[in-house]
């Protein structure tokens, strides 16, 4: 859910490989927002698409191997703060 009131503040939650979050959401930036700034490469794993202030959406996805992965939202300037670590046991 993205509880932003702001429509500058649309949101999306990127699940990629441990290490690859930074590369990822610079390459999201040439996608731009038709594509919700998810660029088409294998360190992503899942995504949502871009929501706006209000919208949510659910996701369901098998879980990766055993391991820690990264999610960020990847509209440009959000990845740095906007981030968090995904463990599969």
């Amino acid at each position: 859910t993205n509880t932003s009131t702001d429509a500058a503040m649309p949101h999306n939650w990127v699940l990629v490989h441990n290490g690859t979050m930074e590369a990822v959401a610079t390459a999201g930036m040439t996608v731009g927002k038709e594509g919700s700034f998810v660029p088409d490469t294998k360190d992503v794993l899942i995504a949502t698409r871009l929501l706006g202030p209000g919208e949510e959406t659910e996701i369901t996805f098998p879980a990766p191997p055993a391991g820690k992965y990264q999610f960020v939202c990847t509209y440009p300037g959000h990845w740095s703060i906007m981030n968090g670590e995904f463990t599969v046991e």
